[in-house]
């Protein structure tokens, strides 16, 4: 995934920031994706869409929002705003903290509704014509936007997007704040998926993941769950987009290409699918990797220059030799899927154990 690392992550205390902010990202995106596809067997190969519309958002809405408050009517992308919306964030902590809350919400719903209208012409259609369906819907979009100067930067992007803890002078307690922020909203998007999936409503979508032809059969309306899940999935990725723009603070249409998405699907794979936990655990692996990899390369181009290879691609190498080794020796992955303890089944296990002894 293209997300940079920040100048501030040249110590210990600015490493962990980092890390923990990456960690959250990716740990949100590879959740979204385990819902559609784990749990409800929907392949989605356009996650980057619903992601960058998260980002998009966010922008958007911390650029005009700040401008507009405070009467500043400039182009989002000129080097004024970008200037006006530090200086305003910084002056203005309670107007900076209700835009990012404002983002997060809204980017929410636009993400949920974009899944909606994104799957909609390809409900009925089977597995992988599903996921190419939408691998195409995130190239179409990354194309559109970068056309749309208004909106979007064009292809500069919009820069500037404040950090929402801006206010603290001390750069890396700045950054630690944040990072605490995007752990919170993981661990909740996480209890969240854990109760929804041990829920009836997570054994329907696994009986409509298992033999869809049953599900209808008993009157459970297929299209429109599906619909529903998408809804979920593709507005928990646009909440990580939100994320991701204010630590970056930077938002740009090439940066959301198919590897991110296919990124998500490596930590997917490697955690194990329909498990909850296992989306953590592929994050975390994933994270470490990446930082890794980013903070090397950070290192070496500062002391060495210019290099004829780039350690970067050594990442991309790395997740392949991954995700083969996962297919060949544990293509459940790590942590595979385990029946659902509902507690009809704990009573009769309770009842067996019993009699056994």
């Amino acid at each position: 995934m293209y997300i940079g690392v920040s100048k501030v992550a040249v110590d210990i205390l600015g490493l962990i920031s980092s890390f923990t902010i990456f960690f959250s990202v990716y740990a949100i995106l590879s959740l979204s994706l385990n819902l559609e596809y784990g749990v409800a067997g929907q392949p989605n190969f356009g996650k980057v869409l619903f992601y960058s519309i998260g980002c998009y958002t966010s922008g958007y809405i911390s650029s005009v929002f700040l401008l507009y408050l405070t009467g500043h009517m400039v182009a989002i992308g000129s080097s004024e705003a970008i200037v006006l919306r530090g200086s305003i964030a910084e002056s203005e902590p309670l107007i900076n903290a209700v835009a990012f809350i404002s983002s997060i919400a809204i980017a929410f719903i636009f993400g949920a509704l974009a899944g909606y209208v994104a799957s909609f012409p390809a409900l009925k259609l089977k597995g992988d014509y599903l996921g190419i369906t939408l691998l195409a819907a995130g190239e179409i979009f990354r194309i559109v936007i970068r056309g749309q100067e208004s909106f979007s930067g064009g292809t500069q992007g919009i820069a500037g997007i404040p950090n929402p803890f801006i206010w603290i002078s001390d750069v890396k307690l700045r950054y630690l704040s944040y990072a605490l922020i995007c752990l919170i909203c993981a661990i909740c998007i996480y209890l969240y998926m854990i109760k929804l999936v041990n829920s009836p409503y997570g054994r329907l979508l696994e009986s409509i993941r298992d033999n869809e032809m049953a599900s209808l059969s008993f009157g459970k309306k297929v299209s429109w769950i599906r619909g529903q899940v998408m809804m979920l999935g593709s507005g928990f990725a646009a909440i990580a987009g939100v994320l991701y723009s204010y630590y970056s603070g930077f938002v740009q249409a090439d940066a959301f290409l198919p590897v991110v998405t296919f990124v998500v699907w490596v930590m997917v794979f490697m955690g194990g699918t329909a498990n909850i936990k296992g989306s953590f655990l592929g994050a975390l692996v994933i994270s470490a990797i990446d930082l890794a990899t980013r903070v090397v390369s950070f290192e070496l181009q500062s002391k060495l220059g210019t290099m004829a290879f780039h350690i970067d691609y050594l990442r991309y190498i790395a997740y392949a030799i991954l995700i083969i080794l996962i297919l060949m020796f544990k293509p459940s992955g790590l942590i595979p899927e385990k029946p659902i303890e509902t507690p009809a089944w704990s009573a009769i296990n309770e009842e067996k154990s019993v009699g056994g002894s």
